[in-house]
């Protein structure tokens, strides 16, 4: 067999390339990134493809997002509002303990006053189900979220957080401008969806909030917060019979338990009962919410 033609006359001089002593060099490892985490801090999907075994769900490998993205009394967004249930729904967090790790960080440490590696407990729901989570706010290490929750975009978390910034100043147009730009950036998200259909219902654009919010429905299917404001557009348009349907969906949807939704829930869903002449089932509805810390329909 005869040699490769392209090899054949540079035997002599140099060999073939194939047979080189200096085979090329291959890259190395790159560094992991590293960071504290931040309200619209841009995390490259790389960052997160070779997470270790358990992470975020142990307290040695304990999320290390630093001293502002989990933090605060009681039941809390977390990541700035920018962590998500697999479903696109918003996650909440509440703190349950503390706890120390076997394994001593050497991550850069975050604003905190360093004493030693401290490891916050907290209770996360995504809707039946409550997974544990284990952060770190001493250290500032990879940003990434543990699976399989889900982190809003950059770019959909910075037009949100504008939204809400101009709509504080009472520049409505700028506020859906920039809730629509969020939506356009990752519409799979139950706080973007929620912010298009509040600045639209502040704007008394009450029909265009009604189909925006049945839009979300499509893309974030399990979001009770969207099924609230979709019921809240139907009773301003006087769709009070729609409305009844949506609240006594939400009603069905959430525990018995549940102290986020269902007092609120009762209360609209009694105030819309009176409104449609059904005084018995008002009472008790409202009586209801009453009871479970609805303050407001104490008053009715």
């Amino acid at each position: 067999m005869g040699f490769p033609i392209a090899c054949a006359g540079m035997l002599l001089l140099a060999g073939c390339a194939s047979r080189s002593a200096n085979p090329p060099a291959t890259d190395a490892p790159s560094a992991p990134f590293l960071a504290c985490a931040e309200r619209t801090l841009h995390v490259p999907e790389e960052a997160c493809a070779d997470l270790p075994a358990g992470f975020g769900y142990s307290p040695d490998v304990a999320l290390e997002w630093g001293d502002k993205a989990a933090a605060g009394v009681g039941k809390v967004p977390l990541y700035f509002g920018r962590l998500m249930c697999p479903d696109g729904t918003s996650a909440e967090g509440q703190r349950t303990g503390t706890t120390g790790s076997r394994v001593r960080s050497t991550s850069p440490p975050s604003k905190m006053p360093f004493t030693s590696d401290i490891i916050d407990r907290w209770e996360v729901s995504c809707g039946a189900e409550t997974a544990v989570i284990y952060t770190n706010m001493y250290r500032c290490g990879r940003p990434c979220v543990p699976a399989p929750f889900r982190l809003l975009p950059a770019a959909a978390a910075e037009a949100v957080f504008a939204s809400l910034e101009f709509q504080r100043d009472g520049a409505m147009d700028e506020a859906l401008a920039y809730a629509r730009d969020a939506a356009a950036a990752y519409p799979a998200s139950e706080q973007v969806q929620a912010r298009v259909v509040t600045v639209l219902r502040r704007m008394g654009r009450d029909t265009e909030a009604m189909v925006q919010a049945s839009d979300g429905l499509r893309v974030v299917p399990n979001s009770i917060l969207l099924r609230m404001l979709l019921a809240f557009s139907l009773d301003s348009l006087g769709e009070l019979e729609f409305a009844a349907e949506v609240v006594d969906d939400v009603l069905e949807r959430v525990p018995d338990s549940d102290r986020d939704y269902r007092p609120y829930a009762l209360c609209r869903r009694g105030l819309i009962a009176r409104e449609l002449g059904d005084h018995e089932n008002a009472r008790k509805f409202m009586q209801e919410a009453c009871a479970i810390g609805d303050d407001a329909c104490c008053d009715h």
